[in-house]
């Protein structure tokens, strides 16, 4: 895997494990992001991103987010848990990468 890059090994893809991380992980979360963290067994840690259309009515606004949190995770994976899933949403729409980055770095540690 790239030191800097995010591959598709390195994301929650498959409904089932999307699945098992929402319904059997542990969920943590503060004023910027919530998340749901389940070990996994490999030796790298993966993301699933969650932007609710519910939440956030605008698809140019989601698809912003959804960046940020990929941006603020590929960043910051080297100092990640390995071995774990997590599921990323974010808790208000106007947000920026440095803002996510730090959230998510605090939330894991």
């Amino acid at each position: 895997m790239k030191l800097y890059g995010l591959s598709k090994k390195e994301r929650v893809v498959k409904d089932k494990d999307f699945e098992a991380v929402y319904k059997k992980g542990k969920r943590i979360g503060n004023n910027t992001l919530f998340m749901r963290i389940l070990p996994n067994g490999l030796d790298y840690a993966r993301l699933g991103i969650i932007v609710s259309k519910k939440e956030v009515r605008n698809a140019t606004d989601r698809n912003r987010l959804k960046r940020l949190i990929r941006e603020a995770f590929r960043l910051s994976k080297r100092q990640l848990s390995k071995g774990i899933d997590v599921l990323v949403g974010p808790r208000r729409p106007e947000l920026t990468l440095a803002e996510v980055k730090a959230a998510l770095l605090k939330l894991l540690a």
